[in-house]
């Protein structure tokens, strides 16, 4: 164990991470239609990561017409292999950007339950994974 007091760096990330998820939460209504305007999706071929550690890839669908939004995440280990998987179905159509944000903690929140460290988290949103990585 570490000094007494002092947080892992997968503690450390993990607060990080959902700090800036906040701090993107609380600025969505206000600029939401900017930031969504300016998010770009482009399809990728799936990369593993570097050897030893392990992947989590994050997604949000928002289904307007029944007024849902499904989060999910599968993280896999340095050679591509599924290792488990999550998903959630939220009873409110999120907008688009606040779907991204739910999900990527969705993943983080998984991950720090399974006690997972040296992890990679990969998601379609750069202005998700930009605000975590502030």
């Amino acid at each position: 164990m570490g000094e007494p007091g002092k947080l892992s760096p997968s503690q450390e990330f993990y607060n990080l991470a959902s700090e800036s998820i906040c701090s993107l939460q609380q600025m969505i209504p206000v600029e939401s239609e900017r930031i969504l305007s300016h998010e770009i999706r482009q399809s990728s071929t799936w990369c593993p990561p570097q050897s030893g550690l392990i992947k989590i890839n994050f997604d949000a669908a928002v289904r307007l017409n029944q007024n849902t939004t499904s989060l999910g995440c599968i993280i896999r280990d340095d050679q591509g292999f599924p290792m488990t998987a999550c998903s959630d179905i939220r009873l409110v159509a999120l907008n688009p950007l606040m779907a991204e944000a739910s999900s990527a903690l969705l993943a983080l929140q998984f991950a720090k339950g399974l006690g997972l460290h040296d992890v990679h988290l990969e998601g379609d949103s750069l202005t998700i994974i930009n605000a975590i990585n502030a």
